[in-house]
């Protein structure tokens, strides 16, 4: 195997699936860094600050007990991170709340955070506008994540920040292309090449629903492909949005039905066991990844840059 020098990066992991402490890293854990998700608690998410910023500390508390486990601030801490041996973690928001500030969510060591609604105009939120949030965001240098917005959302967010001139403000945490399959989660082509066009990062899910019919790896494989065929070798990574855990089969078949009940009761989402490739139902994922890569036709240069090579480039760059 030939490991990334980089380690292994994560645009969106969990440690353990939502619910669990995140303490309980798993010893065979392949991933050196990433982009940790908050996202612990049952549905309703996160719908205030107070919320967040319970959920940090909750988050935090767990953190501090970790052996070897560090909470990044700034992108240049990295490297000393990783040349120490001990995995570094980027706070991901994943839930915006009604009363979001970026101030105060970049104080408490939030550096990601995500547009969540259908309209500009923020649906079931009068207080919210997408273009002062995008402002805000990128005067604080939080990245703003297109993973969870519709694509009308994701594309006045790309103007707004175009007409900042900032490279590396947005990214997609963990999505798909829209042309491969058609889910509302996974993004068209035109802000995949926007993204690229301002160096941001897209982070490609691993969940089987989000990429096509079938359950198998490849269509992961198909997806990385067709964002490198739009100019992104150096802006595609993983962003598996899965904890990094071998889940016994029947634990895993209650989780899913549960996130069909709490995430997905009208059916829209399509969420189905298996919810990632059962060739990924392990702590070293990244490693499994790495090597369907180069079995599939990607050379050592490119499989590197997919699996923590560009992530690496654009946390130390931007962050």
């Amino acid at each position: 195997m030939n490991k990334n020098k980089y380690g292994y990066g994560d645009s969106c992991f969990f440690f353990n699936p939502p619910g669990l402490e995140v303490r309980k890293i798993h010893k065979d854990i392949d991933l050196s860094f990433g982009f940790l998700s908050l996202y612990l608690t049952p549905p309703p998410l996160l719908k205030t600050m107070e919320i967040v910023e319970k959920e940090v500390n909750m988050v935090m508390e767990e953190v501090v007990k970790l052996k070897g486990v560090r909470l990044l601030k700034q992108g240049r801490e990295l490297k000393t991170i990783l040349e120490k041996q001990e995995k570094a973690i980027i706070l991901l928001l994943q839930g915006l709340p009604e009363d979001a500030n970026v101030k105060r969510m970049r104080e408490i060591g939030i550096r990601v955070v995500p547009l969540m609604y259908d309209s500009s105009s923020g649906k079931g939120n009068k207080n919210f506008r997408c273009e002062k949030f995008v402002r805000e965001c990128v005067e604080e240098g939080i990245k703003i994540d297109l993973s969870h917005c519709s694509h009308t959302v994701a594309r006045d967010a790309v103007r707004v920040v175009q007409k900042t001139g900032v490279k590396g403000a947005l990214i997609a945490s963990h999505t798909g292309c829209f042309e491969i399959y058609n889910n509302p989660r996974n993004l068209p082509d035109d802000i995949l090449g926007d993204i690229i066009d301002m160096d941001g990062i897209i982070g490609i899910s691993s969940i089987t629903f989000h990429l096509s019919a079938k359950d198998t790896i490849m269509p992961l494989l198909n997806h990385i492909g067709h964002v490198i065929s739009l100019g992104g070798k150096n802006n595609v990574a993983i962003g598996s949005d899965r904890p990094y855990v071998k889940m016994k089969k029947e634990w895993w078949r209650k989780r899913v039905r549960w996130m069909q009940e709490k995430l997905d009761p009208e059916k829209k989402m399509g969420i189905r066991f298996p919810d990632q490739p059962y060739i990924l139902n392990t702590p070293t994922k990244m490693s499994v990844i790495h090597s369907e890569l180069l079995d599939n036709g990607y050379n050592v240069g490119l499989a590197k840059k997919i699996t923590g090579q560009n992530l690496y480039g654009f946390v130390t760059k931007y962050m």
